[in-house]
């Protein structure tokens, strides 16, 4: 299909939903720009972390958000190139 087709459909979908008065199944897609989609995360299981644990979880989230231009730039062609 093509990306006008698909569009088309998805709105007949989201529009006969709400006129036969039924909502929208939950999807995880928040929005998308171009081809780039963003989605949301549902952990349940976080709910249940003490404290110490949550904080844990932090930490290491924003920690694999630090390295993560650090490991592109380690495994990249030019990066010996650039780096000098």
């Amino acid at each position: 299909m093509s990306k006008w087709t698909t569009r088309l459909f998805f709105l007949f979908l989201c529009t006969a939903g709400v006129v036969c008065g039924q909502s929208a199944a939950p999807t995880s897609l928040m929005e998308r720009i171009g081809d780039t989609g963003f989605v949301r995360v549902n952990a349940e299981s976080f709910k249940t972390l003490d404290a110490k644990q949550r904080e844990l979880a932090y930490w290491l989230t924003q920690a694999s958000i630090a390295i993560d231009p650090i490991i592109y730039g380690q495994f990249s062609r030019t990066a010996a190139i650039t780096m000098n």
